[in-house]
């Protein structure tokens, strides 16, 4: 079980981090807990927060690509299920203070097989300046705090070479690199989880959000990419080979006193 005062941390570090980053400045989707699966095995619409919703327009892509329109209310996104299994693309457009801005987040729902490969959404051109994941994580795959996750920067379809991008994190982590040739960055995702318990589902899932600025022609443009991460297992294994390796020499130790017990009696 998800430790709920935990959650609570996580959300009080996000207001933070959004109040001191000017949340209106912001376009940026967060999920919430009522995105959460039904007992029953069926699947509520998931939910999602989207920041600086004023004025932008948002949409759904599904596997098969085909967009449908979506609204907000009060900045929360819903949508239900497509009925088709894979990555979806919720995608928010606007322009903010002669900015032209898009917030990107890839979400996985459950249904019918699509038949498609998610690198067909991701190839999609979904906006003029985007940040895509370099793959998708894999079905029950996470990114994960201490492991490289990398990521590739694209301006009107081609790859956007030696630019900034800076990633942010739920536990107020800050990182930045610059794109390579290729437009490729890669990121060691920080292990930045205050305290880690064993098991994947014993720790709420963090934030990372990704932001990147171009100016073309004296045109500016924004991109942010949400994602969730997890908390790094090597923290519990490596603790559990701890114990395991404990327990064992305390066996074997054990084992040996009562072989040399057994043996003196022999002499005697």
């Amino acid at each position: 079980m998800v430790n709920i005062r935990t959650v609570e941390i996580i959300l009080l570090i996000m207001v933070f981090i959004l109040m001191s980053m000017d949340a209106s400045a912001m376009l940026v989707f967060h999920p919430q807990p009522a995105a959460e699966h039904q007992h029953d095995g069926r699947r509520m619409a998931k939910v999602f927060q989207l920041t600086g919703h004023e004025n932008s327009r948002i949409s759904l892509i599904s596997p098969d690509l085909k967009r449908r329109e979506l609204s907000a209310d009060n900045g929360q996104v819903k949508f239900n299920p497509t009925g088709i299994d894979n990555y979806h693309a919720l995608l928010a457009t606007r322009e903010f203070q002669g900015v032209q801005e898009v917030a990107i987040r890839y979400v996985y729902a459950f249904g019918k097989p699509s038949g498609s490969s998610p690198s067909q959404l991701t190839q999609l051109s979904k906006a003029e300046l985007e940040i895509i994941p370099d793959p998708l994580p894999r079905e029950h795959w996470h990114y994960k705090a201490g492991h490289k996750a990398a990521f590739l920067v694209r301006f009107r379809g081609h790859p956007l070479a030696y630019n900034s991008v800076i990633l942010y994190t739920s536990y107020a982590s800050i990182l930045e690199a610059t794109t390579d040739t290729q437009g490729r960055v890669l990121f060691k995702l920080p292990d930045d989880y205050p305290i880690t318990q064993a098991g994947n589902n014993a720790n709420p899932a963090a934030e990372m959000m990704l932001h990147v600025k171009h100016t073309d022609n004296g045109q500016q443009y924004a991109s942010w990419l949400s994602a969730d991460y997890r908390a790094n297992p090597e923290h519990w294994k490596n603790t559990q080979l701890g114990v395991m390796v404990t327990t064992g020499g305390f066996l074997f130790g054990a084992f040996m006193t009562g072989l040399g017990r057994r043996t003196n009696h022999k002499k005697t």
